[in-house]
């Protein structure tokens, strides 16, 4: 979902009013809160597929098996199960 942002600058026109400036700043507000929502569901689906390719190495899947279901390549599904 785009939002049309107008940008000011303190070159802008009479037009340009503290309600305009207002509404910028609570936009990007409402964009940042967005953006940090989006990088907590990025770290918990990280850390399921950390815990999913160490408990797969555990239940004896191999690598390269791992890496394929994952869409990782081999050695980084060893740099995770190593900790890494």
């Amino acid at each position: 979902m785009k939002t049309a942002v107008k940008r000011l600058t303190s070159e802008d026109p009479p037009g340009s009013t503290h309600r305009d400036r207002a509404r910028h700043l609570q936009a990007l507000k409402r964009a940042r809160a967005r953006q940090a929502r989006v990088q907590q569901k990025l770290a918990e689906a990280d850390a399921e597929v950390r815990q999913l390719v160490a408990e797969g190495f555990s239940l004896g899947i191999p690598g390269q098996k791992l890496a394929d279901a994952a869409g990782l390549s081999k050695p980084r599904v060893y740099q995770i199960r190593d900790g890494r």
